[in-house]
């Protein structure tokens, strides 16, 4: 058996200097009789990554990808690579999809590679916590493989007005396994996430178009959108993209775990024709990663035609939080329901890569001012009773909303207070493999 690699028609690159979403051809040839409708070939982020270890972050079953494959033996899949701080390499297996580790490896690879691939990428717009009542203050996140010690800073100007460029210096974060709630995300589907940086927008203009770029001491990289910032407090005409339940899409032959196809990604699609926003609320289950780290990389690839154009808004759903009773941190808030609907990120994941005005990761509502419209969030996955810390939080921000400001206040949380649904959990599959993250209780 034969594993042939090549680029995409229309790719300039070579596979050693790939860029983020270069799309790479896989050619497999196989004697018929090898031609197994059980073959299945995926990709592995680092190259030599043990397979019985860590989930491939793609993968293409190769009798779906092409009805000739059993007939011929020969089967082209196409991969579109997010470029994750590392390097690929492709793996065919013999049968076990649903359990990848006890899977039979055929034939690999060898590695394919991105040029800088711990570059700066994903820069993404936000609220994080501010002064005064209003809600946040504007920021760039962004994520890199560079730490701390490569001083990156966000770079600004108005567009087109050409002079200085103002500069920031970004905090950096990041999280490690032993931050989740067991799982996959502490297992099988861990991936170092590298690195999250954020910056604020300090002093720039209600309404105004800005130019951005990211810096470290490597190099300095032009972002390829503009951010237009929100505008002023009480302007009418403010325009909010409101959406849920997003998930991941794919355009190439390859899956990601626990995706959710192309709704996912004609929504993407469609928020990016659709602009200009002044924000976008996506009030939870943001990329359906449930553990998957990788997931979260490739629906920051996703967002990346809209997410930088104006802010990024998100809660918490039950898909970032919830996880079983037994398995919360000492200290933590637990959810309400102890599902495991997270796989095991009990919200650590995307509170770190998507950040907003909450307090903390357990304190996890805000109230944000966008024009003239106040934006307030609550979780529904913790207590929010009448005396408890959300409802007192949630109570005051309703009460200081000032109607000649905002006369317009657009209140979310994740699940429905109200749901008339047929969707029954027992008779729908988990996802691609046994036992993968439950799908727990509306939405």
């Amino acid at each position: 058996i034969e594993l042939e690699l090549s680029v995409a028609p229309g790719n300039p690159r070579p596979l050693d200097a790939l860029e983020d979403g270069d799309e790479v051809v896989v050619r497999v040839t196989a004697p018929v009789a090898s031609a197994s409708p059980g073959a299945w070939l995926a990709a592995y982020s680092p190259a030599g990554a043990d397979v019985t270890e860590q989930a491939p972050v793609k993968f293409a079953v190769l009798r779906n990808v092409t009805g000739e494959w059993e007939a011929t033996g020969v089967a082209e899949v196409r991969f579109a690579l997010t470029k994750m701080r590392s390097d690929y390499h492709f793996v065919l297996f013999e049968s076990d999809l649903l359990a990848p580790q006890n899977a039979t490896v055929l034939a690999q690879t060898d590695p394919v590679a991105f040029a800088d691939p711990l570059a700066p990428r994903a820069p993404r717009a936000v609220f994080v916590p501010g002064a005064g009542g209003s809600g946040g203050q504007l920021a760039v996140a962004w994520s890199s493989g560079r730490g701390a010690e490569h001083a990156s800073k966000l770079r600004w100007q108005v567009a087109g007005a050409g002079g200085e460029w103002t500069l920031q210096a970004a905090s950096v974060a990041t999280y490690g396994v032993d931050d989740f709630c067991g799982g996959f995300a502490a297992s099988f589907g861990w991936r170092d996430p590298g690195y999250v940086h954020m910056a604020p927008v300090v002093g720039a203009a209600p309404g105004a178009t800005l130019e951005l770029q990211l810096e470290d001491d490597s190099a300095t990289y032009a972002v390829p959108h503009t951010l237009r910032v929100p505008r002023a407090a009480g302007e009418a005409g403010t325009r909010l993209a409101l959406f849920a339940d997003m998930g991941r899409g794919d355009t190439d032959d390859a899956h990601t775990w626990l995706e959710y196809g192309f709704p996912a990604e004609n929504v993407s699609r469609a928020l990016a024709a659709d602009e200009p926003f002044d924000a976008h609320f996506l009030f939870g289950d943001l990329s359906y990663a449930q553990g998957f780290a990788s997931v979260w990389d490739d629906w920051f690839r996703q967002i990346e035609k809209w997410a930088v154009r104006a802010p990024l808004l998100a809660n918490l759903g039950n898909h970032e939080f919830d996880a079983p009773a037994d398995a919360w941190r000492e200290g933590r808030r637990q959810d309400l329901y102890f599902g495991g609907d997270s796989g095991g990120e009990c919200g650590v994941a995307a509170a770190a890569q998507v950040p907003t005005p909450r307090a903390s990761l357990d304190e996890a509502w805000w109230s944000q001012q966008v024009g003239n419209v106040q934006v307030i969030s609550m979780n529904t996955e913790v207590d929010f009773t009448c005396g408890s810390d959300q409802w007192r939080f949630l109570r005051n921000a309703l009460a200081a909303v000032d109607r000649a400001v905002t006369p317009w206040v657009v209140f979310g949380g994740h699940r429905p207070a109200l749901i008339d649904s047929t969707y029954d959990r027992a008779s729908q599959c988990c996802g691609y493999g046994r036992g993968a993250p439950p799908r727990g209780g509306p939405p």
